[in-house]
């Protein structure tokens, strides 16, 4: 099992940060043990000292991989050279850090630092940045929800989040390259992944009518406004897809959690349809089953957001 570290507000209550980047991290890769640790306050405010005490904490507790979806932009010159240090010892010792950068493109701490991976928009990178250890979206919003009234979050704090998640299932499937160092390796990774369509958030190319739409439960809510905002024609219950025959499919909202004979279902009912290409307008299946996905099947799932 992964052990994860998240320096956050703590694990508790589904309204708190920590909480929320928790959900996110699960929903990529569930079967992992959370070690918390509490570097904000409640107004999501944190100082250089605790998060450099989470960091040795972490170490100390032998983690994978640490989740700091926070930044310090203000630090004194020596909590700086004490939290370059926690970061470097983690990476020696094979921790890799997960930071994520500002939301408003400003430098900030640890995410700027060499020895850590980065995560942002694409649209905040600096001009001329060319830090090895750094992954960019296109878009910073995160399809996976945490409860009943929060279906997509928005923020390189979820991001950071959504990147832990995909690095734990790959590390645990044993999927990294064991004569790089696993930042290294997950990067090389990572961008595959992002070039197949497998993490890239997108529109449907091509016109509507070629869609098929799939209902995966009982009409609802969700459902309706996608039909009713993209004038689709063509919609399905899973149990029509065997009488059908298209390539290209958008997977209506499933409920949350997702049931795993669902999945199944859904997985046996594409291949008897030959679909080849499908957008999930709410989350679906995770980045690792999506991969194996393509890897089996050839069909290439996607998370879309319109």
């Amino acid at each position: 099992m992964i052990k994860v570290g998240i320096l956050d507000t703590p694990v508790i209550t589904s309204k708190s940060h920590g909480n929320k980047v928790a959900s996110c991290i699960g929903f990529e890769h569930h079967d992992i043990k959370i070690i918390s640790y509490k570097v904000l306050d409640d107004n999501d405010r944190g100082r250089a000292d605790e998060l450099i005490a989470g960091i040795e904490y972490c170490i100390a507790q032998n983690v994978d991989v640490i989740n700091i979806s926070a930044c310090i932009r203000k630090i004194s010159y020596d909590n700086l050279k004490r939290l370059i240090n926690s970061c470097e010892k983690a990476r020696s010792r094979g921790i890799t850090i997960i930071a994520a950068a500002n939301n408003k493109g400003e430098i900030s701490y640890p995410a700027c630092f060499d020895s850590v991976l980065t995560v942002t928009e694409k649209r905040l990178l600096h001009e001329g940045n060319d830090k090895e250890l750094s992954l960019a979206y296109d878009s910073s919003m995160v399809a996976s929800k945490t409860d009943e009234d929060d279906k997509f979050l928005t923020g390189n704090s979820f991001l950071c989040a959504l990147t832990t998640g995909i690095f734990a299932a790959f590390l645990e499937a044993g999927c990294f390259d064991s004569k790089k160092r696993k930042d290294e390796s997950f990067i090389k990774l990572w961008h595959d992944l992002y070039d197949n369509g497998l993490i890239t958030s997108s529109k449907p190319s091509g016109s509507v009518e070629d869609y098929g739409f799939i209902r995966l439960t009982e009409e609802n809510l969700f459902d309706s406004e996608m039909i009713s905002r993209l004038k689709l024609k063509n919609i399905y219950s899973l149990s029509d897809l065997s009488k059908k025959s298209f390539q290209r499919g958008i997977l209506g909202n499933p409920s949350y959690p997702v049931d795993e004979s669902l999945k199944k279902r859904l997985i046996d009912k594409m291949i008897d349809c030959d679909m080849k290409t499908a957008y999930a307008v709410t989350p679906v299946f995770s980045v690792f089953e999506r991969y194996m996905i393509k890897k089996r099947y050839g069909i290439t799932v996607s998370n879309v957001y319109m």
